[in-house]
């Protein structure tokens, strides 16, 4: 029938007549693929962004995406005491990159976000930059930050002594801050916190050309992952609605009047190798005082139940901080070649691997 109808008279036909209905049959698919974009936006597969999405449903600890490194058992790990052993384990730990043959000295420390963030860095300064890249990270807590600590202040005298040792050119502090609640208290040498900052960036600064500290972060960490809302999102997601309804509202004056950049200011201020690494306008839309929660073409949500950055999340931090390096780093004529594109999303995936440990 198909033959007889449609085959058999085009073979037929003369050419101009073959021409005219084969361009009648591209543009009706061509229509077609647009009808069909507008109701599914190209990127975007639902069974594809719920399987994604679902990883951050049961499995909340996305650290695991350092690649190209080991970790090394040493006194960083060996001064923690048991009870906090579980708080330097790997993924946790001295974390160091392998194949360098660069001159740039590196160091990232921090809490869990910087066992996160680190491979950020690494696609930021990748091993032809440089000569050395070492990462000390930990649960909770961040070296620089939360100096009174135990673990910190049992940790500090080693992690001091090896970047006195190292000269880094480059230490970045990586965290989530957990301080995020306590009040700014107006006045020179009035907030407390500010003063614990500076204990330990001081010290820091003083060894470190730079030191770039990471501001602090729009996510209200169970936004999605609370009142069964991640299950709604899911359902929404699977039955195509719109799903503006699960950013979250966020004033975004008074989130850049927080007590945390109070303090950083405070800080850049008194030190003059001191500079802030902020990515949180990657995320907010300031005209509508509105935080987002996921990708809009792929639907992938950018924060897990842990309050910690997804894969989509994570790659997302890359262009706002290799800008913000970049910037210091010309204004302080100290800029070299520009820094590297990423060569690809190789490492952006739930569970990457993160080496071994070594003696």
């Amino acid at each position: 029938m198909l033959h007889r109808r449609f085959e058999a008279p085009l073979l037929r036909a003369k050419n101009l007549k073959v021409a005219r209905e084969s361009l009648k049959y591209f543009f009706l698919c061509l229509l077609i693929q647009w009808k069909w974009q507008v109701v599914k936006p190209y990127g975007w597969d639902s069974s594809i962004a719920l399987a994604e999405n679902d990883k951050y449903n049961h499995n909340w600890a996305m650290y695991c995406v350092m690649e190209g490194g080991v970790f090394i058992n040493d006194t960083f790990r060996n001064s923690t005491n048991d009870r906090d052993r579980w708080a330097v384990e790997p993924p946790f730990g001295h974390y160091s990159y392998q194949g360098n043959t660069g001159q740039l000295k590196i160091v990232v420390v921090g809490n869990s976000w910087a066992a996160q963030h680190a491979q950020v860095m690494r696609n930021i300064f990748p091993g032809w930059k440089t000569a050395e890249f070492h990462v000390f990270s930990q649960a909770t807590f961040a070296l620089g930050i939360d100096n009174e600590a135990e673990r910190i202040k049992n940790q500090a005298p080693f992690v001091m002594k090896f970047l006195a040792d190292l000269q880094p050119d480059y230490v970045f502090i990586l965290l989530r801050y957990l301080d995020e609640n306590d009040p700014f208290t107006t006045g020179p040498g009035n907030d407390t916190r500010t003063e614990v900052y500076w204990k330990g960036i001081k010290e820091i600064s003083k060894i470190a050309k730079h030191v770039f500290i990471e501001g602090h972060q729009p996510f209200r960490c169970d936004h999605l992952h609370r009142d069964d809302r991640f299950t709604r999102f899911l359902d929404a997601l699977e039955r195509g609605e719109d799903l503006n309804k699960f950013n979250m509202p966020l004033n975004a004056s008074a989130f850049y009047n927080h007590a945390v950049y109070k303090r950083l200011k405070v800080i850049t201020e008194r030190c003059a190798n001191c500079h802030l690494l902020d990515f949180s306008a990657t995320f907010i839309d300031v005209a509508k005082n509105e935080l987002s929660t996921y990708d809009p073409k792929t639907k992938f949500i950018y924060m897990d139940g842990g309050c910690h950055f997804t894969a989509t999340g994570l790659k997302m931090l890359e262009k706002p901080l290799r800008e913000a390096i970049e910037s210091v780093l010309k204004q302080t004529n100290n800029s070299g070649p520009s820094l590297p594109e990423s060569e690809g999303p190789a490492f952006w995936k739930h569970g990457g691997k993160y080496g071994p440990t070594i003696p």
